[in-house]
């Protein structure tokens, strides 16, 4: 062996070796944890919600600076009924602000606006259909079928 090999051999020996440094990922939670911490927040939002019509009716005029619809103590008990939630308003109250604001300034706009519509939804088919309550009762004015034709009268 030749000097030259040898000291290359004594030089790779003192060479500590390489370490690979290993990337450290931020633990985890088990899937349980996560499904308790969203459990909890449902079971909060549902402990929070009115427990009585009389609640419910102070809940949503102030929320939404107005009384609530006619036969809201109906919906009320459905929603009871059903463990639907009953305070969370925001959102559609904020969906719906412009046309409060519309009906505010001209009480009649809306039945305008359908009356002017539905000659034009009738005569073209559009796949929309009309109808009008009478009491509590709810019926179609034309024979337009739609995808929801079976549903609506379900909703009413």
């Amino acid at each position: 062996m030749s000097m030259k090999t040898s000291l290359l051999s004594s030089l790779q020996l003192r060479v500590p070796p390489r370490k690979i440094r290993q990337r450290q990922l931020p633990p985890t939670q088990p899937t349980r944890d996560f499904w308790n911490v969203s459990n909890a927040k449902v079971d909060r939002l549902f402990a929070r919600q009115s427990s009585t019509l009389e609640q419910a009716i102070a809940r949503y005029s102030q929320q939404n600076n107005r009384l609530p619809p006619p036969t809201y103590d109906n919906w009320f008990q459905f929603a009871w009924d059903h463990s639907c939630l009953i305070n969370e308003y925001a959102q559609i109250s904020h969906d719906f602000e412009p046309f409060y604001q519309l009906a505010k300034d001209d009480p009649t706009y809306f039945k305008r606006m359908v009356d002017k519509a539905t000659p034009q939804v009738q005569e073209e088919n559009r796949g929309l259909k009309t109808g009008v309550f009478t009491g509590n009762k709810f019926a179609f004015t034309d024979e337009q079928f739609t995808l929801y034709t079976d549903d609506w009268l379900r909703t009413f």
